[in-house]
């Protein structure tokens, strides 16, 4: 009688164990294809520029730029959007033109910026900003350009928002740009020049004088 049970309880242990498996194995498949779908989706953005303008310069460049593509695939549709934001008592008008086959348009009263490219490549510039900086301009550690409400998507699986994409702490240095310091530099070697060719003019006309005087 004992044999008896002990069997059954073996056999309806092992049923029990039979009918688990597949469940088990199941939650383990929807586990993995769970995280083959959560692979993550994303591109890279960056503002870069300069993080100083030379006295003498008249422009200030930024440019956007694209870094890696993480699952989003190169060469399709993509478009962004934002805001421009940035110090007036320092910029003046800003011209913004696309870059690398991107079409880029400006709202100069909005400031609105969409752009949009049919072939999009991973780090690749898509879009420059030149500013007019206003004469006598006082830069402080606020000074910043900043690309607000900043939207990217390729419409598939791409669609990535940023609240400010920036850049801070614009300063304003006390050297001046190469070109100036080049024709400065210019400017001062034709000063010598003219000095030196006057000085040996006078002492030729001094001999010249001095030598007639002498004559018998």
């Amino acid at each position: 009688m004992k044999k008896l049970f002990a069997t059954t309880l073996i056999t309806i242990l092992c049923m029990v164990t039979f009918l688990n498996v597949p469940q088990v194995q199941a939650e383990d498949n929807t586990q993995e294809e769970g995280s083959e779908n959560s692979e993550a989706v994303d591109v890279q953005v960056t503002l870069e520029g300069e993080s100083s303008i030379h006295k003498g310069n008249e422009k200030y460049k930024l440019e956007l730029k694209l870094g890696e593509f993480t699952g989003v695939d190169e060469g399709n549709v993509m478009a962004f959007e934002g805001v421009l934001d940035y110090n007036s008592e320092v910029f003046g008008d800003a011209e913004v033109t696309g870059q690398n086959g991107w079409d880029v348009t400006y709202d100069a009263e909005t400031k609105r910026i969409v752009g949009i490219s049919d072939k999009a490549s991973a780090n690749t510039v898509i879009a420059q900003f030149e500013f007019t900086v206003k004469d006598n301009a006082t830069i402080s550690e606020d000074t910043r350009v900043a690309l607000n409400e900043f939207y990217i998507t390729d419409d598939i699986v791409l669609n990535k928002s940023i609240e400010s994409l920036s850049k801070d702490g614009i300063k304003l240095s006390s050297k001046t740009n190469t070109n100036n310091e080049n024709s400065e530099s210019k400017s001062s070697n034709v000063k010598v020049i003219v000095i030196v060719a006057v000085v040996l003019i006078a002492i030729v006309f001094l001999v010249l004088v001095t030598g007639k005087k002498n004559k018998p």
